[in-house]
């Protein structure tokens, strides 16, 4: 049986069958997007020994915390960038620049903070 009815402005066609066989099967729906917003990738000069410590440091079971340190242009954020865009972590990525060397001075924290809501999302 077929019929067809309009309830709240909405139309609404429904079919009735007598038997289903083989069950129903629904897609589940995709999930939701992640933020990704490392910056690109920059070249490496000279970093193969500390890159692959940081990885396997990353790659653990269990992975530890990791704090990079070191005088300003050395290229830790760049370190950094090379390594988590190597990785394939399933959280979001959230990055933000603090403006230590900014001429303006450092980024106030509520606005990289306000930022990571929009981030834009990737799946």
């Amino acid at each position: 049986m077929i019929s067809n009815a309009v309830t709240d402005s909405h139309a609404q066609i429904i079919v009735q069958a007598g038997t289903i066989a083989g069950g129903i099967t629904l897609p589940a729906p995709p999930p939701p997007p992640v933020p990704r917003l490392l910056p690109r990738r920059r070249p490496l000069a000279d970093r193969v020994e500390a890159r692959a410590r940081l990885s396997a440091l990353l790659s653990a079971e269990e992975p530890l915390p990791v704090l990079i340190t070191g005088p300003e242009g050395m290229g830790k954020t760049a370190l950094a960038v090379d390594l988590l865009h190597g990785q394939n972590t399933p959280g979001p990525h959230l990055y933000a620049d603090l403006g230590g060397s900014s001429a303006s001075g450092p980024t106030r924290p509520d606005a990289i903070i306000a930022r990571w809501p929009r981030a834009r999302a990737h799946r």
